[in-house]
């Protein structure tokens, strides 16, 4: 016989990676709209959940501007103070399109220049209003940063702590 249904998403247990066990939160992927160009992105962690980002997907697609330049993925505290960056492809050239697959649990870092890349990302649950965002050094005006996509899973803040019994 079933139980009672779940009132909210915080009464529900899923099976969840990292260590298999239940967990009460989802999965799903966010997609952010392209910034314009010469604009990095940014995805902040909405105020009612407790984020883990398991995958960036991006592309960079620089003009013919002749410089040379850097891509990160930076995680900013509340105040936007920078916590860690890492390196999200190595020195990318004018007119080269990069597509950047930064997984958590990837043993390399991306360096690649153009093409696919492919690299880690830090395994952290990052807490509400905290921002992952691109930090391209040396972007042009016309470089265009698209196809940005997270796979995250989220844990409601009601759900990310538990009292002690003690």
């Amino acid at each position: 016989m079933a139980g009672p249904l779940a009132r909210t998403s915080s009464d529900t247990a899923r099976l969840m990676m990292g260590a298999l066990d239940h967990q009460v939160g989802w999965q799903e992927p966010v997609y952010i709209p392209n910034p314009a160009a010469g604009q990095n992105w940014k995805f902040k962690v909405d105020g009612r959940y407790f984020t883990r980002v398991l995958s960036v997907t991006f592309v960079l697609q620089t003009s013919a501007v002749v410089a040379n330049r850097f891509p990160q993925l930076q995680l900013l505290d509340s105040n936007g103070v920078l916590i860690t960056a890492i390196g999200a492809g190595g020195t990318v050239v004018a007119t080269s399109n990069l597509q950047n697959y930064l997984t958590v649990g990837n043993p390399f870092i991306s360096a690649g220049a153009s093409g696919g890349s492919f690299g880690y990302m830090p395994d952290l649950l990052i807490p509400p209003d905290w921002s992952w965002q691109s930090q391209v050094f040396g972007i042009d005006a016309g470089d265009q940063l698209s196809g940005i996509v997270l796979l995250v899973q989220r844990f409601p803040n009601d759900a990310a702590q538990i009292p002690v019994n003690g």
